[in-house]
C-alpha cells in the first residue's frame, strides 16, 4: 500500500462520515468584523442568561416577592447591546437560510418558481402551525405539573386551564387550518418584489405573448375568427 493510499484510507476512517458533527455549524467565517460581532453577541447573551439564572434562584427562595422590575432589566437590553444581538442574529439567520435553500433546492423545488412558491407557502404555514401547537401543549403541561393542581376542585382546575383551552384546536395541520392561514398571511413566498413600473412591463409582455398566441390561433383555425377577435379585444381592454 502506497503512502498516498494509506493517507486516503486514514481520512475515510477518521474524518469522512455520513453523520455531521452536531457541534459544527458549518457557518464559519474568516471575516474579522463578523467574528468580533458574533463574539460580542455571545457575551451579551451569556451575561443575560447568567442574570436570568440568578434571578430564578431568588424567585425560588422568595416566591412572594414582585420581581417585575428585575425581569424587565434582564430582558430589555440597552440600545447598543440590542443592535449587536439583532445584527448578529440577522447575519446568522441569512446564512442558515442560504444553506437551507441550497439543500432544499436539490430535494424539493429544484428552483422551479411554481414549486418554490408552493414549498415555502406550506413550509411557513407548518412552522407557525407547529409553534402554535407546541405553545398550547407546553402551556397545558406546565399547568398540569403545578404542585397540588390535582388537589384542586374540578372548577378551579378548569379555571386554570381555560385560557389554554379557549384557543385550543381539535385538529392541527389540516386543510382547514391551511386555508385559514392563507387568508391571514397573503404574502408568504420568497418571490421577488417588483416596482410598479416593472410589474406593468411584465404584464404588458404577458399580454403581448397572449395576443401573439391568439393571432396564431386565428391563422391556424379560421373558424375561430370571432372568438379570437373577442379575445384580442379583451387583452387590449386589460392593457388600458
Amino acid at each position: 500500500m502506497s503512502v498516498l493510499t494509506r493517507k486516503i484510507s486514514a481520512l475515510e476512517k477518521n474524518v469522512l462520515s455520513d453523520e455531521p458533527n452536531p457541534k459544527d455549524t458549518y457557518l464559519g467565517t474568516n471575516n474579522k468584523d463578523e467574528n468580533e460581532l458574533f463574539r460580542l453577541s455571545i457575551r451579551i447573551k451569556e451575561e443575560q442568561k447568567r442574570q436570568a439564572i440568578e434571578l430564578e434562584k431568588k424567585m425560588k427562595t422568595n416566591p412572594t416577592t414582585d420581581y417585575t422590575a428585575e425581569i424587565k432589566a434582564i430582558v430589555n437590553l440597552s440600545e447598543k447591546d440590542q443592535a449587536i444581538v439583532t445584527l448578529s442574529n440577522n447575519i446568522y439567520r441569512q446564512r442558515v437560510m442560504h444553506l437551507f435553500e441550497n439543500a432544499i433546492a436539490q430535494y424539493a423545488h429544484f428552483n422551479d418558481p411554481g414549486a418554490k412558491n408552493l414549498f415555502y407557502m406550506r413550509f411557513y404555514w407548518f412552522l407557525l402551525e407547529i409553534q402554535d401547537y407546541l405553545w398550547h401543549y407546553n402551556k397545558e403541561r406546565s399547568i398540569l405539573d403545578e404542585p397540588g393542581f390535582f388537589d384542586l376542585c374540578p372548577g378551579e382546575r378548569e379555571k386554570k386551564l381555560k385560557p389554554v383551552y379557549d384557543t385550543w384546536r381539535g385538529k392541527w395541520f389540516s386543510d382547514k387550518s391551511f386555508n385559514r392561514w392563507r387568508k391571514i398571511c397573503t404574502d408568504t413566498s420568497p418571490k421577488p418584489k417588483y416596482s410598479k413600473e416593472k410589474e406593468k412591463e411584465l404584464m404588458d409582455m404577458d399580454c403581448k405573448y397572449k395576443e401573439q398566441d391568439a393571432v396564431h390561433l386565428k391563422e391556424k383555425c379560421p373558424t375561430c375568427k370571432n372568438q379570437c377577435e373577442w379575445y384580442i379585444k379583451q387583452l387590449h381592454e386589460t392593457l388600458k
